[in-house]
């Protein structure tokens, strides 16, 4: 079996303006897509806050920085991001799990619209309990934005997953999760 990749990054935070609290996100982001230009991977995956201010023009901008990028590009969403507006860029089929290799990424909506920490409700849980169990795939990644541990940091931590012991329970009945991603 040939082997597989995919890399992953968040928080590009792409804005109307180039500067987002002082840095140049767009050139951050340009550099990060001329370094993984040259790297042989499957799949690009952006886990959260691909724009800063969710404008339609954000995204405009954001999918005008990836245009090199190759390789199919998965998206999720993160609490600075409009999820009306960044689907009209990235269409359904980029906003979806998706298999690599022997391993299905699912990806997680943990976003609590108003608000910057992350919650999974019940509905949530356990749809993801129903796609793990319907997976044929011998690995499952789980992928979301807010973390769902401790950063140590109270500035982090505050933006961080709000149940997270909800999304372990979950985790715990199954033995083919082996990653859990976030960013």
């Amino acid at each position: 079996m040939m082997k597989k990749s995919f890399i992953q990054i968040s928080d590009s935070h792409i804005d109307d303006d180039k500067l987002v609290m002082g840095v140049d996100s767009q050139a951050n982001l340009g550099a990060v897509v001329n370094m993984i230009s040259d790297q042989n991977y499957d799949v690009l995956l952006i886990s959260g806050d691909l724009a800063h201010n969710g404008t339609l023009e954000s995204y405009q901008k954001l999918r005008k920085i990836l245009n090199p990028i190759e390789t199919k590009i998965y998206v999720l969403p993160g609490n600075h991001d409009d999820l009306s507006n960044l689907s009209q860029i990235f269409n359904q089929s980029s906003l979806c799990n998706f298999i690599i290799g022997c391993w299905e990424v699912i990806t997680i909506d943990s976003v609590q619209v108003g608000k910057v920490s992350g919650r999974l409700n019940d509905e949530q849980l356990h749809s993801l309990s129903q796609q793990i169990s319907s997976s044929s795939a011998k690995y499952i990644a789980l992928c979301l934005h807010h973390p769902p541990v401790s950063m140590q940091s109270d500035w982090d931590d505050e933006m961080s997953l709000e149940n997270p012991d909800d999304l372990f329970a979950v985790i715990d009945q199954f033995n083919n999760i082996k990653a859990v991603m976030w960013g």
